[in-house]
């Protein structure tokens, strides 16, 4: 039996030792921290798989990546961003089904890749009053204005870039001979309605339009015949596995001997000198609307930052091109929960008290700034820069030039 004293220590050591467990457990406890608020849900329809995945996974990793620099940055206004996305395999139907899916999900904006979901999605966010913001356009998606916004300039602008720089340096007296090779989609269909609206005014000649399919395997036969025609520029609309094939043909068929290429913004990213080869893509011509990946300004040091932190995303211009976008878009939001409140936030707010309320934001030099306040034009940033690969690198070869803003609709054969 244990007697009074032993019995009076044993109760002093159990009631230290809970003493101790106790203080343990306080500091254990996280510290206290403010009620969260509620979040912002803004929904991207986007192609992870299919023949645009090339694009489409660096653009959802730069969404994701932005997220967390929101989120980790104290939000919108103190509000967390919450994205949600679906893959659509660059599937019409399924595009059509996602956007119904982030719609009824209460989603207040819509992020889409390019112009093939802006073409599905535009007709059902009009009529919805949803505002979509998308990556790449093409003149249909704008014009005449809707509720479909641009973050940058696009392929049919990238037509009047080209002329315009052509002309600055050309010298003889007749006009410069220009084929356009474009995809068999808005993309090539855009470029050749801007050569429409655009050449003559420009002092350039369009001498052929070709397209090609998405996902070619050839185009010996096409670059074959255009050699004949003896163009002094070939203009490649395409996206970058289609447009390195027709850079290999074309030095195949000894056309790049004869002729300057040039690719547009969609093909104009590091890829297409891997895929094409580093000595048969020496010296071809592109365009962006974002500077060369590594570029050093502002903007392009904090995105690098979070690149790394999180996707760890390689070099890639859909990646920069969202980035821009998403910033863009950023400021928007803020805009709006200045503007309305949070408890007041709609698509239709979103729209009209933060979108269009973007007025010259500054994306830190990746881009042009993003300016959604016109009533007509749509696009945020009206830049492009032309590009040359140079020692295997893309390289800046203009400043940022000024889109012009081209009223399509008024032309009669604009949509048909």
């Amino acid at each position: 039996m244990m007697n009074k004293g032993k019995r009076q220590i044993l109760i002093a050591v159990i009631a230290l030792v809970m003493v101790i467990a106790l203080i343990l457990s306080a500091c254990a406890q996280p510290s206290p921290t403010p009620t969260e608020k509620p979040p912002i849900p803004i929904g991207f329809a986007a192609s992870v798989t299919g023949p645009a995945a090339t694009m489409g996974v660096p653009m959802i990793n730069a969404a994701e990546d932005w997220v967390h620099k929101v989120n980790e940055s104290g939000g919108i206004e103190g509000h967390p961003v919450e994205l949600t996305w679906y893959d659509d395999a660059y599937d019409a139907a399924k595009m059509a089904s996602n956007y119904k899916r982030l719609r009824d999900e209460g989603n207040l904006l819509i992020v889409c890749m390019g112009s093939k979901p802006a073409s599905v999605l535009r007709p059902l966010a009009d009529s919805d009053g949803i505002p979509i913001v998308s990556i790449y356009y093409a003149p249909t998606n704008i014009c005449p204005p809707g509720h479909l916004y641009c973050a940058h300039a696009c392929y049919s602008d990238g037509f009047g870039v080209l002329a315009n720089w052509i002309m600055e340096s050309w010298e003889e007296s007749r006009p410069p001979r220009i084929v356009l090779h474009g995809q068999d989609n808005p993309i090539g269909w855009s470029t050749v309605q801007a050569s429409w609206a655009l050449a003559e005014q420009i002092g350039v000649e369009v001498i052929s339009e070709e397209f090609h399919e998405l996902e070619t395997i050839s185009e010996v036969a096409s670059l074959t015949r255009i050699k004949g025609m003896n163009p002094d520029f070939l203009y490649i609309t395409s996206m970058v596995q289609s447009g390195a094939i027709i850079i290999k043909d074309a030095t195949r068929v000894g056309l790049s001997d004869v002729c300057t290429i040039v690719v547009n913004e969609a093909a104009s990213w590091e890829q297409l000198i891997e895929l094409s080869g580093t000595e048969v893509a020496e010296g071809v011509y592109g365009q962006n609307v974002v500077v060369p990946w590594g570029t050093d300004v502002p903007g392009m040091k904090e995105m690098l930052e979070w690149n790394q932190k999180y996707s760890k995303q390689v070099s890639s211009n859909q990646y920069t091109m969202t980035w821009a976008a998403f910033l863009g878009i950023e400021e928007a939001l803020k805009q709006a929960v200045r503007n309305v409140g949070y408890d007041s936030l709609t698509p239709q707010t979103v729209e009209e008290q933060g979108i269009q309320k973007v007025k010259d934001f500054d994306t830190g030099g990746i881009s042009g700034k993003i300016d959604w306040t016109d009533d007509y034009d749509r696009r945020g940033a009206k830049v492009m820069l032309m590009l040359q690969i140079q020692d295997g690198k893309w390289v800046a070869v203009s400043d940022w030039t000024d889109c012009p803003v081209v009223h399509y609709e008024e032309y009669e054969w604009f949509g048909k």
